[in-house]
């Protein structure tokens, strides 16, 4: 999982709180940390906390316990490697809208 010689920024999608909480079982399993968005999925077995704790938070923001645990550099560095989107709220997704039609 180190990418560190790649400085190129992915381009994370938005997605909105209702959509993360659809992701909420162990054979389709995101969460939130620090507002990235994660497919945890197939990294449920590598977890070195067990997958317990993943299956927990499914489909919800886990920032507060992630950060309580106290996670290793590489820890948070993995969270941005993994992370396939950003949330959103329905007040930022309005205004991504607003912007939208104002470009069309």
């Amino acid at each position: 999982m180190g990418n560190k010689g790649s400085s190129k920024k992915k381009e994370l999608k938005k997605i909105t709180p209702e959509e993360l909480a659809s992701h909420n079982t162990g054979s389709d399993c995101w969460i939130c940390i620090n507002g990235k968005v994660v497919d945890c999925t197939a990294y449920l077995a590598e977890h070195p906390g067990g997958s317990a704790v993943l299956k927990k938070w499914a489909g919800k923001d886990a920032t507060e316990a992630f950060e309580k645990v106290g996670h290793s550099e590489m820890a948070i560095e993995n969270v941005s490697e993994l992370a396939i989107g950003a949330l959103v709220t329905n007040l930022q997704t309005a205004k991504c809208d607003l912007d939208d039609q104002k470009s069309s």
